[in-house]
């Protein structure tokens, strides 16, 4: 990754995946979180356990703006995710002009690392540019979701699917610019986390 000079990162497509769990009265409570922080103390809220629904969203980016929003009907496991990137990916390439000789970081999910999954990239040819484990920081849609998220907590959802509707709004409202002002910072947060060995950035 630190080879990659600015023009570089144009020709990265980034993906990622979370959670939103809606519970409480009425469903109009919901955590944000990633797969795997159920019990971190950031991604716990004081609200009742029954009724709970959770929303699991994959989504992917490019310099040219947001890219597919998918959400997940069951676990990702291999073959579910192998059908997100047969629906998602290739379109999100197709329509936003990235051209195929581009590079795609996965989000490092066990589902992600099937065979299967394995032997479609490399059918389609896709380059992967894996990133390193625990470093949220170098996956600028971390930063996307918090816009996201900023917007949700300003209307929060009455069930999920006005929690769909309303996450899909918002992630396709987010302007060309936010999304390459993003990729222009690249550089300078590959240079944070390595001096930090792997740590935290300002990002």
């Amino acid at each position: 990754m630190l080879k990659l000079k600015d023009d570089d990162w144009k020709k990265v497509v980034f993906s990622d995946e979370s959670s939103v769990w809606l519970t409480g009265a009425a469903g109009r409570v919901f955590v944000w979180r990633k797969p795997g922080e159920e019990f971190k103390n950031e991604c716990l809220a004081p609200t009742f356990k029954s009724g709970r629904e959770t929303l699991m969203v994959w989504e992917c980016i490019t310099y040219e703006g947001v890219g597919a929003l998918h959400m997940c009907d069951s676990n990702i496991t291999g073959a579910y995710y192998k059908s997100i990137l047969e629906q998602n990916l290739q379109a999100t390439v197709s329509v936003l002009g990235v051209g195929n000789d581009y590079k795609f970081v996965p989000d490092g999910a066990p589902g992600h690392r099937a065979r299967l999954v394995k032997d479609y990239l490399r059918e389609k040819k896709v380059e992967l540019l894996p990133h390193p484990a625990q470093s949220p920081d170098l996956n600028p849609i971390e930063n996307l979701w918090a816009l996201v998220k900023q917007e949700l907590f300003k209307r929060p959802a009455s069930s999920v699917d006005d929690l769909k509707e309303q996450i899909q709004e918002i992630w396709y409202d987010i302007e060309p610019k936010t999304v390459q002002d993003l990729y222009h910072s690249m550089p300078k947060r590959l240079l944070q986390v390595k001096d930090n060995r792997g740590g935290h950035t300002k990002y």
